[in-house]
């Protein structure tokens, strides 16, 4: 079902463009008085695509994303020019920013050689608290790992759930995140501590935790990788 909707879509975006109504939406009066703000997470460094679709795109994806912006002639901006362009009246034609939330490696590995090869511009929001550790964000890493395992339920007795509970979805593994996360607040675990869980757990499922730390999965940039990246010419 899920293919099906998404070829009727691309079939629908098609037709739009060979008509012409593509463009002329684009360049209509009213389009030009917007400003539109594409906002991105995370690029997948492995198969976090598939995990956290929600979050994670491919590189692939991405880079077809901005040649479908060169394509239709969009005029990318920085975002503070953008804004104030905006207050101004004075947006050229199908105006467009580009900003990525967060702050993950994979904006450095992937995201920054792809818009220097389109020269597009991009903002980058850098949350600060994991950028000096080199742990991945609990949450998600807990999420990946539970999802990785391909169980259908689990039980974690020492941590609060003594019976099963099932894993199969998104929603199902964010109660169980949330009862192992409540968990380790109440036990006092630092940051450390908690990345010492996640290797448990990991362990647990046969799943090769110093691997997933080596591939920078849902890890935040050091503050040498964001200087890097501003040297780039990206803003944080």
């Amino acid at each position: 079902m899920a293919g099906l909707k998404q070829t009727i879509k691309a079939t629908a975006l098609r037709t739009l463009r060979s008509t012409g109504i593509y463009s002329l939406a684009a360049n209509s009066r009213n389009r030009r008085q917007k400003l539109l703000i594409l906002c991105y997470h995370g690029l997948s460094l492995r198969d976090e695509h598939e995990w956290a679709g929600y979050l994670f795109i491919t590189a692939q994806r991405f880079r077809q994303r901005l040649a479908c912006l060169r394509d239709l002639k969009a005029t990318v901006l920085p975002l503070g020019e953008a804004v104030s362009r905006l207050k101004s009246g004075s947006l050229p034609p199908r105006s467009v920013v580009i900003t990525f939330d967060d702050g993950f490696y994979d904006f450095l590995h992937h995201g920054v050689p792809i818009l220097s090869e389109f020269a597009f511009p991009c903002t980058l929001y850098l949350t600060t608290y994991y950028s000096g550790l080199r742990f991945p964000v609990m949450t998600l890493m807990l999420d990946y790992l539970l999802w990785k395992s391909g169980r259908e339920s689990i039980d974690f007795p020492e941590q609060g759930i003594l019976q099963s509970m099932p894993i199969r979805n998104w929603e199902e593994r964010l109660e169980v995140g949330r009862v192992l996360l409540n968990w380790c607040e109440s036990a006092g675990l630092d940051a450390s501590a908690k990345n010492d869980f996640a290797r448990n757990v990991a362990q647990r499922f046969g799943i090769d935790y110093d691997d997933l730390l080596r591939s920078r999965i849902v890890q935040i940039l050091t503050a040498e990788e964001a200087a890097k990246v501003a040297e780039a010419g990206i803003d944080i």
